[in-house]
């Protein structure tokens, strides 16, 4: 690799390659920023996916209109129109992000959400069961 880099012409085509991914990169990140759906997390037989941060901010998702969090540890997860989903009748599966706690998903509507039949209400806990903020994922096969 050395030989072809010894021309000046070897080292300008390589100089313009790696500003130009550069680029390419740094548009791959503001468009993500953005907004555009890029944050669409592929989950093509679930019913329901999310992966949420701690404070509510929804980091990958399928079907998730929205994210609360509505005090320490308590987030409610609002399913889309399009998920025509009433929580009475599935079987989530909830876990903390890392391992680093327990985390709860309630399948019966919830004062704390409004009680709504398309929210779930999650409870995330630390490793003595004490409520903390917490990232985590729910899953709604």
């Amino acid at each position: 690799m050395t030989r072809f880099l010894r021309t000046r012409g070897a080292r300008a085509a390589a100089a313009v390659t790696v500003v130009g991914l550069a680029a390419l990169a740094g548009a791959g990140f503001a468009a993500a920023d953005a907004g555009s759906s890029l944050n669409r997390g592929e989950a093509p037989y679930a019913q329901l996916a999310v992966d949420s941060g701690a404070d509510g901010r929804i980091v990958r998702q399928r079907h998730v209109e929205r994210v609360v969090r509505k005090g320490v540890g308590e987030y409610c997860v609002k399913a889309t129109r399009e998920a025509n989903l009433d929580i009475r009748g599935t079987i989530p599966i909830v876990n903390r992000y890392w391992a680093t706690g327990h985390a709860r998903v309630n399948t019966l509507p919830s004062p704390l959400c409004g009680n709504a039949t398309d929210t779930f209400h999650v409870t995330t806990y630390d490793r003595n069961w004490n409520r903390v903020d917490g990232r985590f994922r729910l899953l709604v096969p």
